[in-house]
Parts: structure tokens; C-alpha cells; sequence
């Protein structure tokens, strides 16, 4: 797919190529025609002396004149053949060239009409000229002349040697100064096209760099400013009405919570408040999704301020899992921990567990009952100064498909996986921003009916 700068230069050349092929075309024919001119006047003054000689000795006839003519013929145009006709058809003079020669219509010249060829004689390309000669007001002789046009080739072979070499040159040069037009009338294009590419959700105030000369480059940059600037009051006012809702929805979940809570230990009937419990279990839920969403948004306005101290991972690994023991035993799930060394870093210990529970919470819904949920934690592995968290579970595993989408806000995976457990789709989102925020990276790798394995990395200071 050829870009605007290439259809620019191959327009360019496609025009200037056409043009130059028509100026060489009219040049080497205005040349033929002229070299040829040139070839006919010699021929013309060779025919012009045979003439008069014709009409001084109107007897020539006998041997001496036609020793005379031919003697005249070879010192004026050495390389001639020609051959004298007379008005009868009879040969006066011929050169055993022109004998072999079947064209040319003597009948025609002794009515008054000339003729003019290229022919081909012992391999050799002439100039034919059939000339009538007027003795006395009438065509007495016909004169056929030959010439050479090896002096015609010569230079047509000259010019078309400079036209190979004139014309590709020509393209080149028009290729490069095109090129190079282009190159300094798209740059401020390109610096544009690399500072929009480095926009995103979370720096939606960057603006492109205008040029100084109000051209279109500039009034297409100046068009995509302003729609940057609504894209970023749009994005604005989502992340408000995302956080006030989300706050907002927060406090009457509370305290419906709250009141389900108290109104349970009253009710005796044991429908009534297994109905209760689902209701708690469902506000639960939705609160857990309000705390999420107001998380996202203070993530998307840089608002959350993480308070980073020690940690040592390995205990946090170890805390962790015991949160989550119950959940796994309820599924008769093996949690199984494994620690390479004890490893400490930098980070915020609550943000950095929220992630940790989060993937183990996800292991553990998506592993069938009687199975096993692995952790790693691993130093100092593929890259130095590095530590690596693998959370493997047992599950369905994620096709190839989704692998790319998995950490996509709202996402949820389909097939036997997407009916292992409910959920909002922002868990592995979020985690996926809080772990950038520590200046890791988070991915999964999976096959289908072999589970899905979480990788973690996070640069740590110190080893223990």
C-alpha cells in the first residue's frame, strides 16, 4: 500500500516520464527528418550536375559519355548509386546495386512526378530518390539515385545513446527532488503523526505541534487540537459522573446493607432470611463494583497516590493466600506455595495486595473442586533485579482469542470459562494499572483445557 509521500513521487515521475517521452519522440523525429533533408540536398546536388551534363551532351549515349557521367557521378557523391534511364526505359547508366532494385515506377517520373524511399541494398539502408530530367521542355532521362544513410544512422544511434543516459538521469533527479519536497512539506505531518501516537486516555492535554506556515498541514493539526479538546472535556465529565455516582452509590448500599443486616436477626423464617442473605451478597457486590469504578477513575485522572514502603513480597504472598485459604477449601482447592528466596521491594503494601487477591480470587473461581491453584515467586530469573509472581490455576483455560482482550475493562471471556463464576470485568484492569504504577508489567499465557497462568513482574531493591 503505497503512502501519500509515494503516490506523490510516482505521479510526478509517471507525468514527467510521459512528457519526456514525448519531447525524445518529437526531438528524434525533427532529427530524422532533418539528417534526411540533409542526405536528400546531397543527393539533389549529385542529380542537379548528372542533369546538366544530360543537357549539354544529349548524345551521350555512345561509350565516352557514359564514361563521362559516370565519372562526374563518382567524383561529386562517391558513395551514389545511380542509374539513367531513358525515355524509352532504356538503360543509359547502371550500377550493378540499383540493377537488383525492382521498385520505383519509371513511368511515373517520365509523367513529371518525383519519388523518394528507404530502401535496402547488399544489407545496407539508402535514400532512393526517382528523379525526371527536362530536355527542351521534355522528360528526356529519369534519374535513380541511392545514398548512404549511414551518416543518418550514426547520428539517430548518437542521439538515442543520449537519450538513455539523459532520461533515466532526468527521472532521478525528478524522483529525489520530489522526494525531498515531500520529505520537508510532510514533516510537520509526520512530528504530528509520532506526537498523536503517544496520546492516550491518560494524556488527552497534549496538544500537536503546529507549523509556523498556515497551509492545510496546519489547519488539519489545528482541526485535530480541537478534537482532542472535546475528546478530553468528554473524558473529563465521564470521570466525574463515574467518581460522584460511584461515591454517591456507595453511601445508600451501606446503609441498605446495614439495615438488611439488622432486620435478619429478627426474622425467623428461615426462607425470609436465606432471601435476605442474597440480597446482602448482591449489595456486597455492587459495592465492591462502585469501590472499583471510583478506583479506575482516580487511576484515569493520575488522583491515586500510592504510599510506597519496604515490603517484603514473600510475606505478603504468605498473608495473602491465608486471606483467600477459606474460599479454596470451601472448593477443596490446594493452594500451593512456592518461594524461591525472600525478596524485598518498594511499593504500596495495600494496592499491591488488592492485586494479589484479586488474581488468587480469579484462580480460585475458575479451578474446578479437588484441584490445585500454583504460586511462584521467583528472583533474579530472566532479568536481573527483576522478581516474577506466576499464579497458575486449573480452569478451562482462554483461547487464543481473547488472550489479548483479557485485560480490557468490562471484558469477560466466553465459553466454559465465562460460566465458572459472576464478575464486572474491572478486577484484572485495575490490576493491570496498579502494577504499571509500581513500574511492572502484568500478562497471562494459557491453553484451552490447561488452565491460565498470571505473570507478574516488578523491579525490587533488596534481597534477604
Amino acid at each position: 500500500m503505497l503512502t501519500i509521500k509515494g503516490k506523490i513521487i510516482l505521479a510526478n515521475l509517471l507525468v514527467f516520464g510521459l512528457m519526456l517521452f514525448g519531447f525524445a519522440v518529437t526531438i528524434y523525429r525533427s532529427t530524422q527528418e532533418s539528417e534526411m533533408a540533409k542526405l536528400e540536398a546531397r543527393i539533389q546536388v549529385s542529380a542537379s550536375k548528372l542533369q546538366r551534363q544530360l543537357e549539354d551532351e544529349p548524345d551521350n549515349q555512345e561509350s565516352s559519355g557514359k564514361h563521362e557521367l559516370f565519372t562526374l557521378a563518382a567524383d561529386t557523391f562517391p558513395e551514389v548509386k545511380f542509374r539513367i534511364l531513358d525515355r524509352w526505359g532504356h538503360v543509359v547508366i547502371e550500377d550493378s546495386a540499383l540493377a537488383a532494385y525492382s521498385g520505383g515506377s519509371w513511368q511515373k517520373a517520365l509523367a513529371g512526378s518525383s519519388e523518394k524511399a528507404v530502401v535496402t541494398l547488399d544489407r545496407q539502408r539508402y535514400r532512393y530518390l526517382l528523379i525526371p530530367v527536362e530536355i527542351d521542355d521534355r522528360i528526356e532521362f529519369v534519374l535513380q539515385l541511392a545514398a548512404p544513410m549511414t551518416g543518418v544512422q550514426a547520428s539517430m544511434r548518437r542521439l538515442i545513446t543520449l537519450f538513455s543516459i539523459a532520461i533515466p538521469t532526468a527521472l532521478f533527479l525528478t524522483a529525489l527532488s520530489a522526494y525531498l519536497i515531500t520529505s520537508i512539506a510532510f514533516r510537520p505531518m509526520s512530528k504530528m503523526v509520532e506526537t498523536a501516537k503517544q496520546i492516550s486516555s491518560r494524556n488527552l492535554d497534549e496538544r500537536l505541534a503546529l507549523p509556523k506556515a498556515r497551509d492545510e498541514v496546519r489547519s488539519l493539526g489545528q482541526a485535530l487540537n480541537d478534537m482532542m479538546l472535546r475528546i478530553d472535556e468528554a473524558f473529563k465529565s465521564q470521570r466525574r459522573f463515574v467518581a460522584e455516582a460511584s461515591h454517591e452509590i456507595r453511601t445508600p448500599l451501606t446503609i441498605i446493607y446495614s439495615e438488611l443486616e439488622y432486620a435478619k436477626r429478627y426474622i425467623k423464617e428461615q426462607e425470609a432470611a436465606q432471601s435476605i442473605d442474597v440480597s446482602l451478597s448482591e449489595i456486597d457486590r455492587l459495592t465492591q463494583m462502585a469501590n472499583r469504578l471510583l478506583l479506575l477513575a482516580k487511576l484515569d485522572a493520575s488522583q491515586l497516590v500510592l504510599h510506597m514502603g519496604s515490603v517484603r513480597l514473600d510475606e505478603l504472598l504468605v498473608e495473602s493466600i491465608q486471606l483467600v485459604s477459606v474460599l479454596a477449601s470451601k472448593k477443596d482447592i490446594d493452594l500451593v506455595l512456592h518461594i524461591e528466596k525472600a525478596v524485598e521491594l518498594q511499593a504500596d503494601k495495600e494496592r499491591l495486595k488488592a492485586v494479589l487477591l484479586n488474581l488468587l480470587d480469579n484462580a480460585i473461581k475458575y479451578s474446578p473442586p479437588n484441584s490445585r491453584v500454583s504460586v511462584s515467586l521467583l528472583a533474579d530469573g530472566e532479568t536481573p533485579g527483576r522478581v516474577r509472581i506466576v499464579i497458575k490455576d486449573s480452569g478451562p483455560g482462554i483461547s487464543q482469542t481473547e488472550l489479548p482482550h483479557i485485560f480490557k475493562r468490562f471484558y469477560r471471556a466466553s465459553g466454559a470459562r465465562a460460566g465458572r463464576a459472576p464478575g464486572s470485568g474491572l478486577g484484572l484492569a485495575i490490576a493491570k494499572q496498579l502494577v504499571k504504577l509500581h513500574g511492572g508489567g502484568i500478562s497471562v499465557t494459557s491453553k484451552m483445557g490447561e488452565g491460565a497462568s498470571f505473570i507478574v513482574d516488578l523491579p525490587y531493591t533488596s534481597n534477604k
